[in-house]
């Protein structure tokens, strides 16, 4: 997951309309990754009302893994990459917090919104929950030293706009890994082309993925397709090879798009399932399965062709793909939310997983997760894994399904000691 919007960054989870972006080589490196994690709000602190080495630190507010987490930026060439340590953490399922902001005092707010929020499963709809949320207020009770003052860096003067072009130039020559890469974003947006000699030089110094990415979008700002063209014929083959790629750009508005993109380009609603009237019944029947399982043999349940688990959900790099990845789902639903979701399978719906019928100018009607959109048509993926190709021409509605792809009736092909085992299993994945 990237933490930061970078200046001519693409960003693929929404399909590229048209932008002017370039694509200046492979993906940038994320800071960090989180499988699964809502990451619903970021603060940097600047306060200092906490110890000196919280000072400066990253606070993400992790919605539905019910904590609060710092991260600790470290240097690493023009990046950064982060230490994690929790914050906040709550045993309380209901407890799901929005956002974490920093307060006039230097104390941390944090937003709780509560158990009321049952879209893309964070939380069941059965059970019967009370907790309206809150706002929490941390603060550090001890004495702790205030800092001294500091003058403002290189790089903050290069990205506020207070260096002149030679002064940038000089920065991207002779500074250190940041302040060359806050240099190159500077010379993108105050610079112009008499600075891209600079730059060009820059290129061949064969910098970093996220600096490279920088030097190249600041030479798409200024190059035309003339001085691209001459350097497509450079001696160095890193500086030939970004010319070319910038002269020859994919055409974006044909790529194909994701599931996701496409629910949300169609304006097409989730819908909620059927809830059994006895659902309340039924979950108080099994709860007292969700303690007293053994892991290691929940393990063996999950893959066992008798629950077909793993033919739809992936768990590491194993596993089906046409479920939600359940790597780190003990952290991020409760034990009672995940009995729920094997229960009921059609009460709530992880976002890009709810199941769309399509109607064909034919008659038929297909279902499945839509596995992605091109230009020949909407690909869905069914129960068993196989994709369909469905052309423009022959959609005549489409609607989202009220009815989970995952069966009902899982527990009933298992005893209460296999259910018991898989529940801890799940609950054990964080």
């Amino acid at each position: 997951m990237h933490w930061c919007i970078w200046p001519g960054g693409l960003y693929p989870i929404h399909r590229d309309m048209g932008t002017p972006q370039p694509i200046t080589g492979e993906r940038l490196p994320a800071i960090a990754l989180y499988p699964a994690v809502a990451l619903s709000g970021l603060m940097r602190y600047g306060g200092s009302a906490f110890p000196e080495a919280m000072r400066g630190n990253l606070f993400s507010a992790q919605h539905n893994a019910r904590k609060v987490q710092g991260h600790v930026l470290i240097g690493e060439g023009s990046s950064y990459r982060v230490d994690d340590y929790d914050f906040v953490t709550v045993d309380d399922p209901d407890f799901h917090p929005s956002d974490v902001l920093e307060a006039p005092d230097g104390s941390v707010l944090v937003l709780d919104t509560g158990s009321w929020y049952t879209q893309h499963c964070p939380t069941g709809k059965i059970r019967n929950s009370q907790s309206r949320g809150g706002i929490y207020r941390v603060t550090y009770r001890k004495a702790v030293s205030q800092p001294s003052h500091a003058e403002t860096s290189n790089a903050a003067l290069a990205r506020m706009g207070r260096l002149t072009a030679p002064e940038l130039v000089k920065l991207l020559e002779t500074g250190n890994p940041h302040e060359q890469l806050a240099a190159a974003e500077a010379l993108a947006r105050f610079g112009s082309a008499e600075q891209l000699p600079a730059l060009w030089s820059a290129l061949r110094r064969h910098p970093d993925r996220m600096l490279e990415h920088a030097i190249i979008y600041a030479i798409h700002r200024h190059a035309n397709r003339d001085e691209l063209q001459v350097r497509r014929n450079d001696a160095e083959p890193h500086v030939a090879a970004s010319a070319a790629l910038l002269l020859d750009q994919p055409r974006l508005t044909n790529a194909a798009s994701s599931g996701l993109e496409f629910l949300q380009r169609h304006k097409l609603a989730a819908v909620s399932g059927e809830i059994p009237a006895d659902a309340q019944q039924k979950l108080a029947e099994y709860e007292a399965l969700l303690t007293g399982g053994k892991a290691y043999r929940g393990r063996a349940v999950f893959s066992s062709p008798r629950t077909a688990c793993a033919s739809c959900h992936a768990i590491g790099q194993d596993g089906g793909k046409l479920g939600p990845d359940l790597t780190k789902i003990g952290a991020i639903r409760s034990g009672g939310d995940i009995l729920e979701s094997i229960l009921f399978p059609s009460s709530t719906f992880a976002q890009g997983y709810q199941a769309v019928t399509i109607s064909t100018g034919d008659g038929d009607e297909l279902q499945g997760i839509v596995a992605r959109e091109s230009g020949e048509g909407v690909s869905l993926r069914d129960a068993s894994g196989a994709e369909t190709l469905v052309a423009h021409g022959q959609i005549r509605a489409m609607r989202m399904s009220a009815v989970s792809l995952m069966p009902s009736g899982l527990e009933q092909g298992m005893t209460r000691e296999e259910f018991a085992d898989l529940l801890a299993y799940l609950q054990s994945l964080k």
